[in-house]
């Protein structure tokens, strides 16, 4: 019962106490029952205020309430103001996600598949809902600590072992995670609903197969690193080949079409014309009387002339004993 309800009530009494004073020695002593009747009405705001503070209760965001009516368990209540009969009690249990952690010493042993022992790092989400909040109340009361223990926990250690049982140590290890995660929430769930508790979500950390399976499982991934390694290296190999190919290719058309043009220039062509006049390719002629002709050697030779270390190339009409010896001759151009 509500302590403001209890005292609404002591200083009920004693308002009834003052009036009844206050009424016996109205003609006997009216000054001192009249000093009565004060405390008499003091009494009775003070009562009525505490009976008012008795029959409301606020509910916070975070909490469901539960009235107790002498008692019995009533509906639960959200968030909120809940108005109610005075002598009602409001139990508050807290719905926010709770988390349950089991690692070191408290982490939970498995068996995997061939018998392989398993030790699993958990940390389980649960909440207590606001619908179904009364009947939890009812079976387990409002002590997080003891809902958990009874509810939570025995299928924590549970639903874990019978999850791990289709899988190698290796697998849970390394692939079957996920999927080793998900059956264990999904029997959770199905443990606690009888229960009205939520499990949100659950975490599954570290998974430890013992020594011995580590060591296989780390030399295991470090001969697959290598392999992996071998086949980039193969792989830029062959993109190095494929490059080659492509340049010997290129220079294969470079030198071809040079020999193309080299036969135009000595042999001529035929012409090939666009719709608009222009000239698109050349065919050179098979065969001439002379391989180059001599105009074009002389070309040649002109063009190669800068190439020649110490080699003076003068135009006509310029002296050239002017110029200083080199040790080789100069050359006037007409």
């Amino acid at each position: 019962m509500p302590f403001a309800f209890i005292l609404s009530i002591i200083i009920g009494i004693g308002f009834w106490i003052a009036l009844t004073i206050a009424i016996s020695f109205r003609k006997e002593d009216p000054d001192f029952a009249g000093n009565a009747l004060g405390f008499a009405t003091g009494f009775a705001i003070a009562s009525f205020i505490f009976l008012v503070v008795a029959s409301y209760d606020k509910v916070e965001e975070y909490e469901v309430g539960i009235p107790i009516s002498f008692g019995s368990a009533q509906d639960e209540v959200g968030p909120g103001i809940d108005w109610h009969a005075p002598w009602v009690k409001m139990v508050r249990m807290d719905t926010r996600v709770q988390e349950l952690t089991f690692n070191n010493e408290s982490r939970i042993e498995a068996q995997a598949q061939g018998g392989g022992t398993l030790n699993l790092d958990l940390r389980v989400q649960w909440r207590i809902p606001v619908e179904g909040a009364t009947e939890i109340y009812r079976n387990l009361g409002e002590d997080k600590e003891i809902i958990a223990n009874v509810a939570v926990v025995p299928a924590v250690r549970e639903c874990p072992r019978n999850a791990t049982t289709g899988f190698t140590p290796e697998g849970a290890f390394t692939d079957d995670r996920v999927e080793i995660r998900d059956l264990t929430l999904e029997c959770l769930r199905s443990e606690v609903v009888g229960f009205g508790i939520e499990i949100p979500d659950i975490f599954l950390g570290k998974v430890d197969p013992g020594q011995a399976v580590r060591s296989e499982i780390d030399t295991k991934v470090a001969v697959q690193q290598q392999i992996n390694r071998a086949a980039e290296e193969l792989k830029l190999e062959e993109i190095e080949l494929q490059k080659q190919e492509v340049n010997s290719r290129q220079a294969a058309v470079e030198a071809f079409g040079v020999s193309q043009a080299e036969q135009i220039v000595s042999c001529g062509g035929v012409p090939e014309y666009n719709e608009d006049g222009t000239i698109f390719n050349v065919t050179p002629n098979e065969a001439c009387e002379d391989q180059f002709p001599e105009d074009y050697l002389a070309w040649l030779f002109i063009n190669k002339l800068d190439e020649v270390d110490g080699l003076t190339i003068v135009t006509e009409g310029l002296d050239a004993s002017l110029l200083l010896p080199t040790g080789r001759a100069s050359v006037a151009v007409d």
